[in-house]
């Protein structure tokens, strides 16, 4: 502000002086009406300098070369102005104090060690067109600058704050983000961590809608409570991890298997969009057509829509008062849920229906 009142004041005292030069200049020079002076302080003060219009008399050259300064010191300071706001902007948003804006972006809120895999996965599976994704969370800023140059083909912003603070989703534009990934926080307690991230459902579904919300949690118990509250699906790694440990006893294979296809450099399990072509033929005209690539489909995945959850409160005196205190002003019953149904091996002779979205793929 100090520097566009100092620029203000240059501008005018410029002006003043062009009508003492048209003054002295009127009956001698070539500058004989007011907008002759204002065109010829523009010219000036610019730097461009036509030289159609030029003072005559010595008066009217001193005063030129008064307007002369003027103009380099004005453009001096709008050059610095701009230089200092640019790099303000780019501090800002290295420090993730900057406002996010962006749309159908993708939103990972949670202070997670799990954050490069996460990138890693997402780069290695959307292969192309991946949306803009911003990290929501306390992380230093020495990370976020080591994860954008591993990760130099995604656009990868940062907002620094409480990720279940309204304020900072709104600055990471929560409200027009696509899909919104809640991790656990580790920098927390336990039962602080779902704790935040139940609060966090709520927060990002009050601002939004139409996101889609995905939660980690390690408790079966709370999972009830964050799809409640308005998560899309959640996350437990415990049901992998059962699975795995009984694997062990009829087949040790299996766990190298699971970790073979889930491998977040090297991913060989993937969803790939069905083409519209095929809507409305077998399943094994599908699979032909996938095998071409080297894709192996050994699932369909299926769209609905469905309303929510009609009784959103619980029996937890606790989490039904973050419920209602968050939500009040949300009409719940009238928002929609995505929810997606997956036909493991469908028989040969299945038709796919139009909300048949993708196929869930191994590759080679």
């Amino acid at each position: 502000m100090r520097r566009l009142g100092i620029i203000t004041l240059l501008f005018i005292v410029a002006v003043v002086l062009s009508f003492l030069v048209l003054k002295v200049e009127k009956n001698s020079g070539s500058i004989k009406s007011v907008f002759d002076a204002f065109w010829w302080m523009i010219a000036t003060i610019s730097t461009v300098g036509y030289g159609d219009i030029v003072p005559k008399t010595i008066a009217g050259r001193v005063l030129g070369i008064a307007i002369i300064i003027i103009g380099t010191s004005i453009f001096s300071l709008i050059t610095g102005s701009v230089a200092s706001y640019l790099v303000d902007l780019r501090i800002r948003s290295r420090e993730g104090a900057g406002k996010v804006a962006l749309k159908r972006h993708i939103a990972i809120l949670g202070n997670s060690g799990k954050i490069d895999e996460i990138l890693a996965g997402a780069v290695n599976l959307l292969n192309v067109n991946i949306p803009p994704i911003v990290l929501v969370g306390t992380f230093s800023t020495e990370l976020v600058e080591m994860l954008k140059n591993k990760y130099p083909n995604l656009n990868l912003h940062f907002v620094k704050g409480d990720y279940t603070n309204e304020n900072v989703l709104k600055q990471a534009n929560i409200q027009r983000a696509h899909k919104i990934l809640i991790l656990l926080d580790e920098s927390v307690s336990r039962e602080e961590q779902e704790r935040k991230n139940l609060h966090a459902v709520l927060t990002a579904r009050s601002l939004s809608k139409d996101a889609e919300i995905y939660v980690e949690t390690k408790s079966a118990e709370n999972a009830r409570h964050l799809i409640r509250a308005g998560a899309t699906d959640v996350i437990l790694p415990e049901e992998m991890s059962s699975f795995l440990l009984s694997g062990n006893l009829s087949c040790p294979a299996i766990n190298q298997l699971f970790r073979t296809l889930t491998n977040p450099s090297a991913p060989k399990l993937k969803a790939v969009p069905i083409p519209q072509s095929f809507k409305g033929k077998q399943f094994s005209e599908l699979m032909s057509h996938f095998r071409k690539d080297g894709m192996t489909p050994i699932a369909v995945v299926s769209v609905k829509e469905s309303l929510k959850t009609e009784d959103l409160l619980t029996n937890d005196e606790a989490i039904d008062s973050i419920i209602m205190s968050v939500l009040s002003e949300i009409d719940l019953d009238s928002e929609k849920e995505r929810r997606y149904d997956v036909i493991v091996n469908p028989e040969d002779d299945y038709v796919v229906k139009s909300k048949d979205i993708y196929a869930i793929v191994v590759t080679k």
